[in-house]
């Protein structure tokens, strides 16, 4: 993995903390995810009518992704109506790099060097400690929420192959990720009309600001990732994407007020070394 990649795919992770940061709209999650997909859908529009239509090759994988993003979204929703977010997140984002690369290495029998094994395990150890670092964090989870965070590990794990792989054979991967969110954006629209079919467009005037900000990041975050998957192995891609931990937790620091204690110390000294293994690995 080249040091580009490695920068580009950081700034992708600390995109993905800020839109996850942004995602409670009032007191519903589930509306959030809506309204971040959309407003995503609605920013890939305009480059589509310069860009054109993905690859024949593509188009397959587009699918596929769709259908396992609607399982990310409806899982992390329920995730976070029945936990809190200093549970969910580091747990969901923690465990999706294993799944990841046994799942690769189970249906592509894809390896990684023993260095890059040992950067994607400090980088998830490191995200445990966070967990435990958060004055949220309690071990005490309900058995609804594990299960639904632990499911969307599972989506997680496997969109990343998916969306790696679609832009592995897409002629471009720029094009690749503006029809994934423009097809995501619209599919989830029909649960959101549903669900919220009195109180959709009151929804939109009031968040579009927030979805609007919230759709930019998830489109950057997730677009460099994509890309990144063209260039470097997509389960070190995947490993460093999950430092937006890291992330989220100095926002906590930032805007919340949060202590920077000797534990979180601990976590980003952790994280960094897997980084760096896993640069060395990839």
């Amino acid at each position: 993995m080249t040091t580009s990649v490695l920068l580009a795919v950081l700034f992708a992770a600390f995109c993905h903390a800020s839109w996850n940061a942004l995602v409670k709209f009032g007191n519903d999650r589930f509306f959030g995810l809506i309204m971040i997909s959309f407003f995503s859908g609605v920013l890939a529009v305009p480059a589509l009518f310069w860009l054109g239509l993905p690859s024949a090759n593509a188009i397959r994988w587009l699918m596929l992704s769709v259908i396992f993003h609607i399982g990310y979204t409806y899982f992390l929703s329920q995730a976070y109506t029945h936990g809190d977010l200093g549970q969910i997140y580091p747990i969901s984002r923690g465990s999706a790099p294993l799944i990841t690369a046994f799942l690769s290495l189970l249906i592509f029998n894809e390896m990684i060097s023993l260095a890059g094994f040992i950067g994607i395990l400090l980088i998830i150890s490191g995200v445990i400690i966070i967990a435990f670092a958060g004055r949220e964090f309690t071990v005490n989870i309900k058995g609804k929420a594990l299960l639904y965070a632990l499911c969307t590990a599972f989506f997680t794990a496997c969109y990343t192959l998916s969306d790696g792989h679609g832009s592995r054979t897409s002629e471009d991967p720029v094009v690749y990720t503006l029809w994934l969110f423009l097809l995501n954006g619209i599919v989830l629209m029909v649960p959101g009309v549903v669900k919220y079919r009195t109180t959709l467009f009151q929804g939109i005037k009031q968040y579009w600001r927030t979805g609007l900000l919230g759709g930019l990041m998830q489109l950057i975050s997730f677009g460099i990732a994509i890309w990144a998957m063209s260039q470097a192995p997509i389960v070190l891609v995947a490993a460093i994407r999950e430092t937006s931990v890291l992330f989220a937790m100095f926002l906590s620091i930032v805007f919340l007020k949060e202590r920077f204690n000797m534990m979180r110390i601990i976590a980003c000294t952790v994280i960094l070394a897997g980084v760096l293994l896993a640069k060395l690995g990839g």
